[in-house]
C-alpha cells in the first residue's frame, strides 16, 4: 500500500535526526525572513569539516563511479521524495523529517539522488539557502556521497517565489546565480548545475484566486531564464506539451492551492531530470 511519509514517518520513527554547530548562512536567512535583503546577498561558504554525525556507512552494491543527483527544492520537490520512497525501485539509504524540511539518499540503478527540500519554501524565505546549507552538511558529513564520477546539481525552487513583491523577483536571477554559485564551491565536486524553470499551475487554485496564472509563471521564467551559473531547463514547456495535473491540496492547507503534483505529474518531472543524468552518464 502506497504511503504518505509525510503523515507516516513520525508515527513510525524513522526520521533521522543530525545536528551541526556550523551555520552557513545566519544574518542573510533573517534578512530574508524579514522580507529585506539589503545588501547582504545569499553566500554559501565553503565547508572542509563538519562535526555531524556520521549516517551513512555505505551505498552498498553502488558503485561510487557513477553519477549522483543533489537536488533542492520546495514542496514539489518533496513530492518527489515521496514518490521514491514508495517506489521498491529506489533504495532509501537515509531520511531526514525535520517540520517541513525532508531530505533523503535514494538510489536506483546507477544513480544517486541526494535531496534536501523544504515544504512552503522560497528564496524569500530563506528556504533555498537553508536547503542549500543542510545538502553541504549532509555530503560532507558523509564522505561516501563525495566519491560519484558526475554530480549533478539541481534547483527546483520557484513557484513559491511567484507571490513575492515585484521588486524583489526582479532580483531573483542575481540571488538564485549567487546560491548556485556558492553552491558549486563548497561543492566542488559538482559538474554541472541545472535550474529547473517553474512548471505550470492550475487555473482554479489559491494563486489563481490572487491573480497569479500561467501567464505571470511565463513572465517569471523569462526572468529565471538570465539565471546564471546553471543551464536552465524548460519544466514549463516540457509539462505544457505533455499535459500535467495537480490535486486538491484543501484537506492540508484549508484550501487548495493549485500548487502540486499529481502523481503522474511527479513522475514525468523525474523523467525529466533522469534524462539529463543519463545525458552526464556519457560524459563518464
Amino acid at each position: 500500500m502506497k504511503r504518505n511519509i509525510f503523515a507516516c514517518l513520525l508515527v513510525l520513527g524513522l526520521a533521522v535526526l543530525i545536528t551541526s554547530t556550523s551555520t552557513i548562512l545566519g544574518a542573510a536567512e533573517e534578512a530574508y525572513l524579514d522580507g529585506a535583503m539589503g545588501n547582504q546577498d545569499s553566500q554559501v561558504t565553503s565547508v572542509v569539516q563538519q562535526q555531524v554525525p556520521k549516517v551513512i556507512d555505505d551505498l552498498g552494491e553502488f558503485k561510487q563511479t557513477n553519477v549522483a543527483a543533489l537536488i533542492i527544492g520546495d514542496s514539489r520537490t518533496c513530492a518527489i521524495i515521496n514518490s521514491m520512497y514508495n517506489d521498491p525501485e529506489y533504495k532509501n539509504y537515509y531520511f531526514r523529517l525535520d517540520d517541513k524540511k525532508v531530505d533523503a539518499v535514494f538510489v536506483k540503478g546507477d544513480i544517486a539522488y541526494i535531496i534536501c527540500s523544504e515544504g512552503g519554501g522560497s528564496l524569500y524565505n530563506g528556504a533555498l539557502v537553508a536547503s542549500a546549507n543542510r545538502m553541504v552538511e549532509l555530503v560532507y558529513a558523509n564522505p561516501v556521497l563525495l566519491g560519484f564520477q558526475r554530480n549533478c546539481l539541481f534547483n527546483l525552487y520557484g513557484v513559491n517565489d511567484l507571490g513575492n513583491p515585484r521588486s524583489f523577483n526582479r532580483e531573483l536571477p542575481k540571488r538564485y546565480s549567487t546560491v548556485i554559485s556558492n553552491l558549486k564551491t563548497s561543492i566542488p565536486m559538482i559538474d554541472s548545475a541545472y535550474q529547473l524553470n517553474i512548471g505550470p499551475i492550475s487555473d482554479d487554485g489559491m494563486f489563481a484566486n490572487k491573480g497569479i496564472n500561467n501567464a505571470w509563471v511565463s513572465s517569471m521564467n523569462r526572468e529565471l531564464a538570465k539565471i546564471s551559473d546553471a543551464e536552465v531547463i524548460d519544466l514549463y514547456a516540457y509539462l505544457m506539451n505533455l499535459g500535467y495535473g495537480t490535486y486538491d491540496d484543501s484537506e492540508l492547507y484549508g484550501l487548495n492551492t493549485g500548487l502540486h503534483y499529481d502523481d503522474a505529474t511527479t513522475s514525468k518531472v523525474i523523467t525529466l531530470i533522469n534524462s539529463v543524468l543519463q545525458k552526464n552518464m556519457m560524459l563518464r
